[in-house]
């Protein structure tokens, strides 16, 4: 019964979600829809042929699951080198000024590098530092 409840769910989302498109009046708004309508469509079809599949049970009977935490230690290693890698860039930016190139003036400056650098570290590499030792954490502690 739980995956008719999010058939429904998960359709109407996508209808109004249309119908939001069409009454769209700027670009912003309808991208906006236009990206609901297609996460909640996706998310449908894929509902639908999952209905009537038997579920599959995970055997807890003594064993980590550690799939989970080498996910999050990958995600972490890669958001750290992208973050660390636009740091040194900015860096070199400001020691050597004349890399602020001019092609590169509305895109890759400093005032938009700084934010991307600082929301990369401490959001995405530290988040997902602190959400994979969690999960490490809590299923050997619990």
């Amino acid at each position: 019964m739980g995956n008719y409840i999010k058939l429904v769910v998960l359709g109407m989302i996508a209808l109004f979600a249309l119908i939001a498109t069409n009454y769209a009046r700027d670009l912003a708004y309808l991208v906006n829809a236009l990206t609901v309508a297609l996460v909640a469509g996706g998310l449908f079809i894929w509902t639908l042929r999952q209905t009537g599949e038997p579920t599959r049970t995970v055997d807890l009977s003594g064993e980590y699951m550690d799939g989970v935490i080498r996910a999050g230690v990958v995600a972490t290693a890669l958001w750290g080198v992208v973050g660390f890698l636009v740091g040194v860039t900015i860096a070199f930016q400001l020691a050597f000024p004349s890399l602020n190139f001019e092609w590169a003036q509305g895109l890759a400056n400093f005032g938009r590098l700084r934010p991307l650098h600082t929301s990369a570290v401490i959001f995405a590499f530290g988040g997902n530092a602190l959400i994979a030792t969690s999960f490490y954490v809590v299923q050997r502690t619990s």
